[in-house]
C-alpha cells in the first residue's frame, strides 16, 4: 500500500494497515436493507448527524452542525434511553 494513495476498504487487516501506513482512507460497510430500515426508525436525520460526530467535545458538535446546545442535549438524551449512546468522562460515545 503506497502512502500516496487514497483507499476505500472494506475493514480488518488493510484498514489496520492503511492506518499505520498514515494512508487517508474510508472503511465502508454493505447494511442490509432491513438493519437500515430499523435504523431509520429509530432515529431522526438531526440525531443521526449528532451520531456522527460523538468523537468531537459537545461544544464543537453544537458549532459544527449550528444547532442549539439544549436540543444537542435533548437529543443525546433521547438516544441514551434508546441505548445508542453512552455517556463516558469524554463526552457521549456509541
Amino acid at each position: 500500500m503506497n502512502q500516496t494513495e487514497r483507499k476505500s476498504l472494506a475493514g480488518g487487516p488493510a484498514s489496520l494497515e492503511a492506518a499505520i501506513l498514515g494512508v487517508p482512507h474510508v472503511v465502508v460497510y454493505k447494511l442490509s436493507e432491513i438493519t437500515h430500515l430499523i435504523f431509520k426508525k429509530m432515529v431522526t436525520p438531526e440525531q443521526a448527524k449528532i451520531m456522527l460526530q460523538l468523537t468531537a467535545p459537545l461544544e464543537e458538535i453544537v458549532e459544527k452542525l449550528g444547532m442549539d446546545n439544549t436540543l444537542v442535549e435533548k437529543h443525546l438524551q433521547e438516544l441514551f434511553e434508546k441505548g445508542l449512546v453512552f455517556p463516558t468522562k469524554k463526552g457521549w460515545r456509541l
